[in-house]
């Protein structure tokens, strides 16, 4: 389903406040709903020394009501001014930036905005899914009977991330939103191995059972409890019984008009 925001009732409303107090009272009384996408945001990249409305707003959501929130950084990654956009920034969110294919290769769409993040949030975008580009454009039905749309951008690569994760946090009984944003962090897949500003952690998933199934010879474990300032907690690593292990072992540690805001 979709909850309606644009467009606003004041076009001047550059930083989008009545949308945001959509959301605000939205959030709440959708109990049921548990991951939401946002494919828009105020245009221009963050700041470092400003937190903008709807960031705060997004974070306190997301901590209040258990949710997660998939946003799309923004198209402005071919200029010079193209770290990401509001509120893409926030830290209890998932980033989305876009990959595109040429070649056979996932390269980052040219158009998909730059980390770094925020404090508590280095590591933007989070990851990436396909977007599209003009080379290999997204096909959509158009207005037009008969004709189709090519279109491209972090907007449609924000929801196929937001699917993944639905898909994922409804198939299991002990799902929250910490560990369905690890989850959807842990399996994807970096070109060239290591995070960083334009990929994040890397694409995401193809499809869900590569998600909540682990790959022969590995095993997933996941701790979920809350962890005080300077405080440690020593984890015990189960392992089946009678098992054998000739060889090493290695583990690995997981760490998350309307153009003008259409992302």
């Amino acid at each position: 389903m979709s909850i309606r925001t644009l467009p606003l009732s004041n076009p001047s409303d550059l930083d989008l406040y009545e949308a945001i107090d959509i959301i605000e009272a939205a959030v709440p009384a959708r109990t049921d709903i548990k991951v939401f996408n946002i494919s828009f945001g105020p245009k221009g990249q963050i700041l470092d020394d400003t937190i903008s409305r709807f960031t705060h707003a997004l974070d306190l959501l997301a901590v209040t009501h258990k949710i997660t929130f998939c946003v799309a950084v923004g198209n402005d990654g071919d200029i010079p001014e193209n770290r990401i956009q509001s509120p893409s920034d926030a830290v209890h969110s998932l980033g989305i930036g876009a990959y595109t294919v040429r070649g056979g290769k996932q390269l980052r769409a040219p158009y998909s905005c730059k980390g770094p993040g925020r404090e508590g949030a280095k590591i933007k975008p989070d990851v990436v899914a396909f977007g599209g580009c003009t080379i290999s454009p997204i096909h959509l039905i158009s207005t037009i009977s008969g004709k189709k749309a090519l279109a491209h951008g972090t907007s449609f690569a924000s929801p196929i991330a937001g699917s993944l994760c639905a898909l994922a946090h409804g198939l299991y009984d002990r799902a929250t939103a910490l560990l369905t944003r690890c989850l959807i962090t842990h399996t994807a897949t970096h070109p060239s191995g290591d995070p960083d500003h334009d990929f994040g952690h890397g694409c995401i998933a193809a499809n869900v059972d590569d998600v909540l199934r682990a790959p022969n010879n590995a095993v997933t474990v996941a701790y979920q409890g809350q962890l005080s300032p300077k405080s440690f907690y020593k984890l015990v690593i189960p392992l089946p019984e009678k098992i054998e292990l000739p060889g090493n072992v290695e583990i690995y540690s997981a760490p998350q008009k309307l153009d003008r805001w259409f992302r």
